[in-house]
């Protein structure tokens, strides 16, 4: 925790409420975007290649993994000596 004097307590909390406001604003203008986003996607594309349902949920990319990593190899592996 931050030490904070008492008289600045009182401006440091109204700075944080209003920076969780901004914050709130800026995840529903995200959620409008992302829906007008993909009305205008379906009705530009006839649905090809864009999901069906309309969800405002976050989509989540997952990386494929690189096509020159090297790959873990499962027959280097020791089996734990018995004594």
């Amino acid at each position: 925790m931050v030490y904070l004097p008492a008289d600045l307590e009182g401006p440091v909390r109204r700075k944080v409420e209003h920076f969780q406001q901004a914050l709130d604003l800026l995840e529903q203008l995200n959620i409008e975007a992302r829906l007008r986003l993909d009305k205008e996607k379906l009705k530009v594309k006839g649905g090809r290649g864009v999901a069906k349902k309309i969800s405002a949920r976050k989509r989540v990319s997952r990386k494929a993994p690189k096509k020159n990593a090297p790959k873990k190899d499962a027959s280097k592996k020791k089996p734990p000596e018995k004594s």
